[in-house]
């Protein structure tokens, strides 16, 4: 699960970031860039093993499940009473990202 938790967190960076961006003036610029640090930072954890990603989920229990939300509750910058939806949606992005990933990597590396 250690992939899939990487990649979310790394969502979570970004809507974090885009959310401070938004809170700012309402778009998001250039100067922005700043608050999307977090998620680059993030990026290559997330990448690396992204391949695993789909077969993670599938096998995620109610548990780890679970463990995954509370997780990124402590991460979020959202009302807390907004976060495991959100959560499930990063869930389902991740594991869109992982599958684009694989396909960049063999499209980059043969």
């Amino acid at each position: 699960m250690e992939e899939t938790t990487d990649l979310v967190m790394a969502a979570i960076a970004l809507a974090n970031g885009v959310g401070k961006a938004f809170a700012d003036d309402g778009k998001i610029t250039y100067t922005d860039s700043v608050y999307l640090m977090e998620f680059l930072a993030a990026m290559p954890a997330a990448a690396t093993g992204a391949e695993k990603i789909p077969a993670e989920i599938a096998a995620m229990d109610a548990t780890q499940r679970a463990e995954l939300i509370s997780k990124a509750k402590l991460r979020f910058d959202i009302p807390q009473k907004d976060v495991e939806g959100i959560v499930e949606d990063a869930i389902s992005i991740a594991e869109d990202l992982a599958c684009l990933f694989a396909k960049m990597k063999v499209a980059f590396n043969g």
